[in-house]
């Protein structure tokens, strides 16, 4: 299974499933599917992480550090929060996008907020 590769996607081998007496063999189908991560949420190509803040911090800005898919880890000075929607991206630190079965670059790590008020 290749980086990237998506729930549901299908890999099939042609002539590897069973046959019976005087018949052709069939196909053998694998279909994926992802298990759940612990610490993000994948969209399409992008990855989703939830990151806890106070309300202080929303208020007037903070340093954060933000855990990479594969270990390690990304850090970022944010800026005072205009609304509790706000997100953080990190381009190009989401999923491998895969296409023709070559990499063409990755989704985003996108950090959502949630504000817990004391």
């Amino acid at each position: 299974v290749l980086p990237g590769y998506k729930d549901g996607t299908k890999y099939t081998y042609e002539g590897f499933g069973n046959c019976g007496e005087n018949e052709l063999s069939g196909d053998l189908i694998f279909i994926l599917k992802e298990n759940p991560n612990k610490l993000f949420k994948r969209d399409d190509n992008d990855l989703v992480y939830t990151k806890i803040i106070t309300l202080d911090q929303a208020q007037k800005g903070f340093k954060m550090t933000v855990p990479k898919l594969g270990g390690g880890t990304l850090d970022a000075t944010v800026g005072k929060l205009r609304s509790s929607d706000e997100t953080y991206v990190f381009k190009g630190y989401g999923m491998p996008i895969r296409k023709d079965e070559k990499y063409c670059g990755k989704g985003d790590l996108i950090v959502k907020f949630v504000i817990m008020l004391e």
